[in-house]
Formats: C-alpha cells, structure tokens, sequence
C-alpha cells in the first residue's frame, strides 16, 4: 500500500509478505486496509511502492509461474526532477528502474487508473496525463495491460459486466485416451443409427 511523504500511516506498507491462496488470510488483510488521503501533494508514491512489491516480496523463481503486479492508483508519482526539502517529497525510481527490476524478476505489470472524489477533480484532471503515461509505460513494457477508468465509456462497460451473474464452473477430471476413445465410438455408433433409419428420397 503506497501513500505519499507525509501520510499518517507512512509513506508504505505490506500487508502481507508471503503470497498466499488462502481466502481467510487475505480477506484479512484487505479488511485492515484503511483509504487513506495523501499529503502533501496529489502526486504519491507508487514508484516507492512498485519498488518495494518487487524487491521485497517473495517472489517465485519457477519458470512455470505466472508472476503479476496491479497497481491501482488515480494519481502519478511525482516528477524526475521534483524535489522539496521542506516537505520531503520527490520522486523515488525512475521508470525506467522500475521497468527493468521487473524484467529481472519475470513480473508483469498491468494498471488499473481510478477515478478520483469529486473534491479532488481539478487535480486529478491536471495530472491525468501523467498518470496515464506512467502507467501505460510499466504496462507495456513489461508485458502487462492497462485499464483506464478515467474514460466514462470504459468505467460503464465494467459496472455493466460486474452486475452480471456469475458463471459457476466445476472441476472436470482428468480425462484419459480411454476416456477419449470411448467418446468417439459412441459418437460413431449414434451416427450409424441414425443413418439407417433415414428415408431415402429420388
């Protein structure tokens, strides 16, 4: 969870450090997550945050795993060459760092740009252009997608899908050659049926 330099909570945090496929545990974790609004400025910390998902978690080195990131944010990190010593707030790691960590580590990274309140419209619009470029750039040069939620067409079409029903699905076995094989010669032998109990027309 990334924040900005003079948030309450700190500027970042890890809910979780070991990945996990447990429902209670995780539920857990985003239950203890608390929307938080970034000081001092609009831009925040996701650079810090990428950094830190990528280097301290414990990623799989297996060459059969998948291994994704998604961020999720309404707002850029703060520009290269941003720096204020009064406040502390500057750019962490340049996109390019980042990009390249994430080569390293075989991680694909998709993005999510979110809306913003409505209080904080202005801003948000200001810098719009920023966010998208940065999160199009970690997309698309890792190999990830990216979602942008600031296009009304787009955040529809996803409230539409999501009010959906969903589709139950139910494990299949392992299906054997026999298993195959069977199938076949049961298709064959309807197709015969069939097939002489045809009329036949001139």
């Amino acid at each position: 969870i990334y924040r900005d330099v003079a948030a309450r909570s700190g500027e970042v945090s890890i809910p979780l450090r070991q990945f996990t496929s447990d429902a209670d545990t995780l539920e857990k974790a985003f239950a203890d997550i608390q929307p938080e609004t970034g000081e001092p400025y609009f831009p925040e910390l996701a650079d810090l945050g990428i950094h830190q998902a990528l280097s301290q978690l414990d990623w799989s080195e297996a060459p059969e795993t998948s291994r994704w990131l998604l961020l999720f944010g309404d707002a850029p990190p703060y520009d290269p060459d941003f720096q204020e010593a009064e406040t502390g707030a500057r750019r962490r790691y340049d996109t390019d760092i980042l990009v390249n960590l994430a080569k390293r580590k075989n991680v694909q990274i998709s993005c999510v740009l979110c809306t913003s309140r409505e209080a904080e419209l202005p801003a948000y619009q200001q810098v719009l252009d920023k966010t998208r470029k940065f999160m199009n750039a970690l997309a698309t040069e890792t190999g990830g997608l990216m979602l942008d939620l600031s296009y009304p067409d787009i955040g529809s079409a996803l409230a539409r899908t999501a009010k959906q029903p969903r589709v139950e699905q139910q494990r299949v076995g392992r299906i054997s050659r026999d298993d195959i094989e069977a199938a076949k010669a049961s298709a064959e032998t309807a197709k015969q049926t069939v097939a002489e109990s045809e009329r036949i027309r001139w």
